[in-house]
């Protein structure tokens, strides 16, 4: 799955306009759970891990992307579809 962000990101020497994730692993989300810290802090470890890029670019990613990315990756990351903000037919 592409997103495409809103503010691009600056990560050596390159810009990045875009994510391209895939979908999150058993061993990604042990690794999530193993980093000391908050919620924010576990999900900047995924994210590095399912995007390819370090925490360090990860980190510079803006809030209105970061809920983007919340939001249309849920799936990725074992949620329901209906919590990641879709809607079934019938509703």
């Amino acid at each position: 799955m592409d997103i495409t962000l809103k503010t691009p990101i600056e990560h050596d020497g390159k810009t990045v306009t875009a994510l391209s994730l895939r979908e999150a692993d058993l061993g990604d989300m042990i690794e999530m759970e193993s980093v000391k810290g908050g919620e924010l802090v576990q999900f900047a470890t995924l994210l590095s891990r399912i995007s390819g890029l370090p925490v360090e670019a990860v980190r510079k990613i803006k809030a209105r992307d970061l809920k983007t990315i919340q939001r249309d990756a849920g799936p990725l990351l074992g949620n329901d579809p209906e919590e990641a903000g879709e809607t079934s037919p019938s509703s």
